[in-house]
Protein backbone atom coordinates (compact mmCIF):
# COMPACT_ATOMS: atom_id res chain seq x y z
CA UNK A 1 0.00 0.00 0.00
CA UNK A 2 1.66 3.07 -1.38
CA UNK A 3 -1.25 5.53 0.28
CA UNK A 4 -2.51 6.01 3.63
CA UNK A 5 -5.63 8.17 4.97
CA UNK A 6 -5.92 11.81 4.79
CA UNK A 7 -7.61 11.98 8.29
CA UNK A 8 -5.40 9.45 10.26
CA UNK A 9 -2.56 11.44 8.61
CA UNK A 10 -3.79 14.13 10.38
CA UNK A 11 -4.79 13.06 13.68
CA UNK A 12 -1.45 11.51 13.92
CA UNK A 13 0.69 14.74 12.67
CA UNK A 14 -1.54 16.80 15.79
CA UNK A 15 -0.80 14.01 18.31
CA UNK A 16 2.89 14.18 17.24
CA UNK A 17 2.89 17.38 17.79
CA UNK A 18 1.86 17.77 21.37
CA UNK A 19 3.86 14.76 22.49
CA UNK A 20 6.75 15.98 20.69
CA UNK A 21 6.47 19.49 22.23
CA UNK A 22 6.13 17.80 26.20
CA UNK A 23 9.27 15.56 25.48
CA UNK A 24 11.34 18.27 24.31
CA UNK A 25 10.22 20.70 27.35
CA UNK A 26 10.86 17.51 29.41
CA UNK A 27 14.37 16.41 28.05
CA UNK A 28 15.80 19.83 28.32
CA UNK A 29 14.93 20.06 32.25
CA UNK A 30 15.62 16.69 33.27
CA UNK A 31 19.13 15.96 33.82
CA UNK A 32 19.16 11.89 34.49
CA UNK A 33 17.57 12.07 31.24
CA UNK A 34 15.76 9.12 31.74
CA UNK A 35 12.46 10.08 28.88
CA UNK A 36 9.64 8.68 31.55
CA UNK A 37 7.41 11.77 32.10
CA UNK A 38 5.27 11.11 35.17
CA UNK A 39 1.34 12.49 35.04
CA UNK A 40 2.28 14.70 37.54
CA UNK A 41 4.54 16.41 35.51
CA UNK A 42 3.29 16.40 32.70
CA UNK A 43 0.33 17.92 34.43
CA UNK A 44 2.97 20.92 35.19
CA UNK A 45 4.33 21.50 32.31
CA UNK A 46 1.56 21.77 30.34
CA UNK A 47 -0.03 24.19 32.51
CA UNK A 48 3.17 26.38 32.84
CA UNK A 49 3.67 26.35 29.12
CA UNK A 50 0.47 26.29 28.02
CA UNK A 51 0.37 29.45 26.10
CA UNK A 52 2.97 29.02 24.30
CA UNK A 53 2.56 25.16 22.93
CA UNK A 54 -1.05 26.06 21.98
CA UNK A 55 0.20 29.59 20.40
CA UNK A 56 3.07 26.95 18.76
CA UNK A 57 0.34 24.77 17.15
CA UNK A 58 -0.92 27.16 14.42
CA UNK A 59 2.15 29.09 13.34
CA UNK A 60 4.15 24.89 13.01
CA UNK A 61 1.05 23.37 11.72
CA UNK A 62 -0.28 25.71 9.56
CA UNK A 63 2.08 25.19 6.41
CA UNK A 64 2.12 21.17 7.37
CA UNK A 65 -1.78 20.81 7.18
CA UNK A 66 -1.58 23.07 4.21
CA UNK A 67 0.89 19.88 2.50
CA UNK A 68 -1.95 17.35 3.26
CA UNK A 69 -3.99 19.42 0.77
CA UNK A 70 -2.45 21.82 -1.99
CA UNK A 71 0.84 21.69 -3.77
CA UNK A 72 3.49 24.27 -2.94
CA UNK A 73 1.93 26.36 -5.45
CA UNK A 74 -1.41 25.83 -4.42
CA UNK A 75 -0.66 27.33 -1.05
CA UNK A 76 1.06 30.23 -2.52
CA UNK A 77 -1.64 31.51 -4.80
CA UNK A 78 -4.17 30.79 -1.79
CA UNK A 79 -2.19 33.09 0.39
CA UNK A 80 -2.09 35.88 -2.02
CA UNK A 81 -5.52 36.02 -2.48
CA UNK A 82 -5.97 36.07 1.23
CA UNK A 83 -3.68 38.99 1.49
CA UNK A 84 -1.65 36.56 4.76
CA UNK A 85 -0.55 39.98 6.00
CA UNK A 86 -3.84 40.98 7.44
CA UNK A 87 -5.35 37.50 7.86
CA UNK A 88 -6.27 36.34 11.41
CA UNK A 89 -4.52 32.43 12.45
CA UNK A 90 -8.26 31.25 12.49
CA UNK A 91 -8.82 31.90 8.87
CA UNK A 92 -4.97 30.88 8.14
CA UNK A 93 -5.89 27.38 9.49
CA UNK A 94 -9.19 26.61 7.93
CA UNK A 95 -7.37 27.54 4.55
CA UNK A 96 -5.10 24.89 5.73
CA UNK A 97 -7.95 22.66 6.64
CA UNK A 98 -9.69 23.25 2.75
CA UNK A 99 -12.79 21.92 3.77
CA UNK A 100 -14.75 22.41 6.60
CA UNK A 101 -15.03 18.92 7.80
CA UNK A 102 -10.97 18.98 8.35
CA UNK A 103 -11.16 22.16 9.87
CA UNK A 104 -13.61 20.27 12.60
CA UNK A 105 -11.49 17.04 12.59
CA UNK A 106 -8.69 19.01 12.95
CA UNK A 107 -10.53 21.04 15.93
CA UNK A 108 -11.88 17.49 17.30
CA UNK A 109 -8.18 16.23 17.44
CA UNK A 110 -6.14 18.99 18.62
CA UNK A 111 -9.04 19.45 21.64
CA UNK A 112 -8.55 15.54 22.46
CA UNK A 113 -4.56 15.47 22.68
CA UNK A 114 -4.64 18.88 24.63
CA UNK A 115 -6.97 17.56 26.73
CA UNK A 116 -5.17 14.23 27.55
CA UNK A 117 -2.11 16.31 28.06
CA UNK A 118 -3.87 18.62 30.63
CA UNK A 119 -4.89 15.48 32.39
CA UNK A 120 -1.44 13.85 33.00
CA UNK A 121 -1.15 11.70 29.73
CA UNK A 122 -0.66 10.90 26.54
CA UNK A 123 -3.34 9.39 24.16
CA UNK A 124 -2.47 5.93 23.79
CA UNK A 125 -2.42 3.67 20.64
CA UNK A 126 -5.31 1.77 21.10
CA UNK A 127 -7.42 4.80 22.02
CA UNK A 128 -6.33 6.60 19.19
CA UNK A 129 -7.22 4.18 16.33
CA UNK A 130 -10.46 4.42 17.90
CA UNK A 131 -11.23 7.62 18.44
CA UNK A 132 -9.60 9.83 15.82
CA UNK A 133 -11.78 11.42 13.48
CA UNK A 134 -12.97 9.78 10.34
CA UNK A 135 -14.19 11.73 6.96
CA UNK A 136 -16.29 8.67 6.33
CA UNK A 137 -15.22 8.74 2.66
CA UNK A 138 -11.83 7.84 0.80
CA UNK A 139 -9.29 10.41 1.10
CA UNK A 140 -5.63 9.10 0.43
CA UNK A 141 -2.25 10.80 0.50
CA UNK A 142 0.88 9.07 -0.41
CA UNK A 143 2.36 7.40 2.31
CA UNK A 144 5.89 9.49 1.57
CA UNK A 145 4.40 12.60 2.19
CA UNK A 146 2.57 11.76 5.08
CA UNK A 147 5.65 10.31 6.51
CA UNK A 148 7.23 13.39 5.55
CA UNK A 149 5.53 15.68 7.28
CA UNK A 150 5.12 13.57 10.46
CA UNK A 151 9.21 13.59 10.76
CA UNK A 152 8.99 17.92 10.17
CA UNK A 153 6.33 17.90 13.04
CA UNK A 154 7.96 15.93 15.15
CA UNK A 155 11.66 17.34 15.42
CA UNK A 156 10.33 20.84 15.00
CA UNK A 157 7.95 20.20 17.92
CA UNK A 158 10.62 18.56 20.13
CA UNK A 159 12.89 21.40 19.27
CA UNK A 160 10.50 24.35 20.02
CA UNK A 161 9.90 22.09 23.39
CA UNK A 162 13.56 22.48 24.44
CA UNK A 163 14.09 26.16 23.51
CA UNK A 164 10.58 26.92 25.45
CA UNK A 165 12.64 25.05 28.57
CA UNK A 166 15.01 28.07 28.51
CA UNK A 167 17.73 25.56 30.13
CA UNK A 168 20.44 26.04 27.62
CA UNK A 169 20.22 22.81 26.60
CA UNK A 170 21.05 22.50 22.90
CA UNK A 171 21.10 19.04 22.00
CA UNK A 172 18.69 16.37 21.04
CA UNK A 173 17.99 13.36 22.52
CA UNK A 174 18.25 10.80 20.09
CA UNK A 175 16.27 7.88 22.04
CA UNK A 176 13.44 10.28 22.65
CA UNK A 177 12.76 11.83 18.92
CA UNK A 178 12.82 7.93 17.76
CA UNK A 179 10.77 7.07 19.72
CA UNK A 180 8.18 9.52 19.13
CA UNK A 181 8.83 8.94 15.22
CA UNK A 182 8.20 5.36 15.58
CA UNK A 183 5.19 5.64 17.49
CA UNK A 184 3.19 8.19 15.43
CA UNK A 185 4.30 6.88 12.19
CA UNK A 186 2.35 3.57 13.30
CA UNK A 187 -0.76 5.83 13.81
CA UNK A 188 -0.41 6.31 10.28
CA UNK A 189 0.90 3.28 8.43
CA UNK A 190 -1.28 0.85 10.89
CA UNK A 191 -5.00 0.14 11.41
CA UNK A 192 -4.39 -1.28 14.86
CA UNK A 193 -1.55 -1.00 17.98
CA UNK A 194 1.58 -2.85 16.91
CA UNK A 195 1.50 -7.17 18.04
CA UNK A 196 3.65 -7.64 21.31
CA UNK A 197 4.27 -10.77 20.00
CA UNK A 198 6.40 -9.32 17.19
CA UNK A 199 7.67 -6.37 18.91
CA UNK A 200 9.06 -8.66 21.56
CA UNK A 201 11.11 -10.40 19.35
CA UNK A 202 12.59 -7.63 17.67
CA UNK A 203 16.34 -7.22 18.98
CA UNK A 204 17.29 -4.16 17.03
CA UNK A 205 16.33 -1.02 16.79
CA UNK A 206 16.52 -0.98 12.76
CA UNK A 207 14.17 -3.97 12.77
CA UNK A 208 11.41 -2.43 14.63
CA UNK A 209 12.05 0.70 12.29
CA UNK A 210 11.20 -1.74 9.83
CA UNK A 211 8.62 -3.24 11.28
CA UNK A 212 7.09 0.30 11.86
CA UNK A 213 7.34 1.66 8.57
CA UNK A 214 6.76 -1.99 6.07
CA UNK A 215 9.04 -1.05 3.02
CA UNK A 216 11.96 0.39 1.80
CA UNK A 217 10.39 3.67 0.68
CA UNK A 218 8.50 4.41 3.94
CA UNK A 219 12.11 4.01 5.71
CA UNK A 220 14.11 5.66 3.41
CA UNK A 221 11.23 9.04 2.96
CA UNK A 222 11.64 8.49 7.45
CA UNK A 223 15.78 8.75 7.22
CA UNK A 224 15.79 11.27 4.72
CA UNK A 225 13.25 13.62 5.95
CA UNK A 226 15.01 13.17 9.41
CA UNK A 227 18.44 13.97 7.91
CA UNK A 228 16.79 17.40 6.31
CA UNK A 229 14.90 18.66 8.64
CA UNK A 230 18.03 18.19 11.43
CA UNK A 231 20.19 20.09 8.90
CA UNK A 232 17.80 23.14 8.86
CA UNK A 233 17.48 22.81 12.70
CA UNK A 234 21.32 22.68 12.95
CA UNK A 235 21.31 26.28 10.68
CA UNK A 236 18.17 27.96 12.38
CA UNK A 237 18.07 26.99 16.16
CA UNK A 238 22.22 25.49 16.69
CA UNK A 239 20.69 22.68 18.56
CA UNK A 240 22.93 19.27 17.86
CA UNK A 241 22.39 15.79 18.65
CA UNK A 242 23.70 13.65 21.19
CA UNK A 243 25.20 11.37 19.09
CA UNK A 244 26.99 14.53 16.94
CA UNK A 245 28.18 16.18 20.18
CA UNK A 246 29.79 13.06 20.99
CA UNK A 247 31.69 12.76 17.96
Amino acid sequence: MTQTDKYKTLAALIRGYFTAYINGIYDAMNKQNDGKITPLTMKTLAMEHYENMVGGFNDTMFFIISQLNYSLDEIEKQLKAMGAGNTSLFELMRMACRTDEMFEAMTTEYKRNVTAILEGRFTKAVEHFKNYTRNGTEDPVDNELAIRLLVRTVMTAYTMGIREAKTGKATLRQATLIGLLTENITLILHDKPLDTAKTDRINTMDEYIRYVCGTDENICAMMDEMNVTYENIIKNEGIISNDDMAN
